[in-house]
């Protein structure tokens, strides 16, 4: 899935460009069956640790399931990705953010170059929906245009409700008057 110039640009403006379907319903359906697989073969581990230990089975992946490396490797996602970054790319991390109803599992503040440290920041989250994320159930929420100021510091706070490792937020007041919820459909990413 090539980008054309008009979404190019709103990703540069905005920092996000939503919602793009990289997915078939059948695909969807595929996918969702692996991860729900793989959380029940998991379950007792998963329950035993906090959400912001989870990371220990549910990130990288890629490296090890072959149902995430096709979804890493899936040109609709590789292409959109490529359009904005270029050809030589590089998946480097696989992370899954799941909320499940009832739980208090959120994501704090963060913007992605600080939180991994990269200089430059030259770095594009494919996150992909396998099930509605809604702002009713907690979908993802960004402040169009902060990846052009300056990168924020941030503070880790160790939350253990936070599912990032370290708790990690950012550490200034965040005016969410100016968030944008990123409402996607099984299939989509931002």
């Amino acid at each position: 899935m090539t980008l054309n110039e008009q979404q190019r640009q709103q990703f540069e403006q905005n920092g996000y460009l939503c919602p793009l379907q990289v997915l078939n319903a059948g695909e969807v359906q595929h996918y969702l069956s692996c991860y729900l697989d793989y959380i029940a073969h998991h379950k007792q581990r998963l329950d035993a640790l906090r959400p912001n230990q989870q990371y220990q089975v549910l990130s990288e992946t890629h490296f090890v399931l072959p149902w995430v490396y096709e979804i890493v490797l899936n040109p609709r996602i590789v292409d959109a990705v490529g359009t904005l970054l270029g050809p030589n790319l590089l998946a480097w991390n696989t992370n899954w953010f799941s909320k499940m109803p009832g739980e208090k599992t959120y994501v704090g503040w963060h913007q992605d170059g600080t939180y991994w440290n990269l200089r430059p920041p030259t770095v594009v989250t494919a996150w992909v929906a396998l099930s509605p994320s809604i702002s009713s159930n907690g979908c993802m929420r960004v402040i169009p245009g902060t990846h052009r100021q300056p990168m924020m510091l941030q503070r880790e706070t160790y939350i253990p409700e936070n599912a990032l490792s370290r708790g990690q937020e950012i550490a200034a007041e965040v005016d969410e008057r100016q968030a944008v919820d990123l409402n996607l459909q099984p299939g989509e990413m931002p």
